[in-house]
């Protein structure tokens, strides 16, 4: 099975259970953080999915790392089954599934906006203002410092980019100018006057 469909399987059961216990979004956030946990320390993924260590050793590691994490009750369940099943390597992806189908039945709109400095909190409280009377769902922001796009602001919201950056904007002019370089290039090697 390939690890897209071990996330959407995963994630669709997580989700399920979530809304039946009634702790979708304490769910939710316990997967995010151990996702978060398992991609920040290459030791315990080598620990956890090492064919050597016996699936005792694991499952007792994996309590411990839970314990610390406050994760309890159906996540750690949850993550219980997918490290005696060897799917824990998937688990970035399921808290990204997960995340999604949570934030979709509760009506919320993730979206980052990067600039090159941080801005007045009135600004990003009126950019969800915004967002959120346009979409019409709660809006989640995260705010981003760049300084590389040296002004303006890029907006992210799923898979939509805005982009008003002066970088973006240079990047922009710079590809113009290349067409139109190459546009004329093109049309010199059709014009029989041009020697």
């Amino acid at each position: 099975m390939s690890e897209g469909a071990v996330v959407q399987r995963y994630a669709q059961a997580i989700f399920e259970l979530g809304l039946e216990a009634g702790d979708l979004a304490s769910l939710t956030e316990q997967i995010r953080t151990m996702a978060d946990q398992w991609q920040a320390s290459r030791e315990l993924q080598v620990a956890l999915e090492d064919p050597v260590v016996d699936d005792a050793r694991r499952q007792a590691l994996l309590s411990e790392v839970a314990e610390r994490l406050q994760i309890r009750g159906t996540a750690l369940g949850a993550l219980r089954v997918m490290c005696q099943r060897r799917r824990l390597a998937a688990l970035p992806g399921l808290a990204r599934e997960l995340t999604r189908l949570s934030d979709e039945h509760h009506g919320v709109l993730r979206a980052s906006v990067a600039t090159a400095t941080a801005l007045p909190q009135q600004y990003y409280a009126t950019l969800t203002n915004r967002l959120e009377s346009v979409t019409g769902k709660k809006v989640v922001l995260e705010k981003q410092e760049d300084p590389s796009l040296i002004g303006g602001v890029v907006l992210r919201i799923g898979d939509t980019i805005i982009d008003g950056s002066i970088r973006g904007r240079l990047n922009q002019l710079e590809r113009r100018l290349l067409a139109g370089a190459a546009a004329a290039t093109d049309d010199d090697d059709l014009d029989p006057r041009v020697a």
